[in-house]
C-alpha cells in the first residue's frame, strides 16, 4: 500500500505602472485607458516579468483586487489630488 502526499501552493506576481492622464476624461476614464493600451500594454508586461513572486493568491498585494476565482485581474485607479484615488475600477 502506498500514500500519496500532495501539495498546491500558489504564487503571484505583483506590478504596476503609471500613465499620464488628462484631468478632462476623468468621466470617461476606463475607455480612455482602454483606447491608449498600445501605448501602456507593453510596459506593464515588462513590469510585471521583472517582479518576485510572492507566495499566496495575490489578494492582500492591493485593496482593489475583487475576483479571487481569476487567475488574472487588470485594474486601474486615478488619483487627480495625489491622495487617494478618485476613479478606479477594472479593465
Amino acid at each position: 500500500m502506498k500514500a500519496r502526499i500532495k501539495i498546491r501552493r500558489v504564487y503571484y506576481k505583483y506590478a504596476e505602472i503609471e500613465i499620464n492622464f488628462p484631468s478632462t476624461e476623468l468621466h470617461n476614464a476606463t475607455d480612455y485607458i482602454m483606447e491608449k493600451e498600445t501605448e501602456w500594454g507593453h510596459e506593464l508586461e515588462s513590469a510585471i516579468e521583472k517582479a518576485e513572486f510572492g507566495h499566496g493568491n495575490g489578494m492582500d498585494s492591493d485593496d482593489g483586487w475583487t475576483d479571487v476565482r481569476d487567475e488574472e485581474e487588470l485594474r486601474y485607479e486615478v488619483d487627480p489630488d495625489g491622495d487617494s484615488y478618485r476613479e478606479g475600477g477594472h479593465l
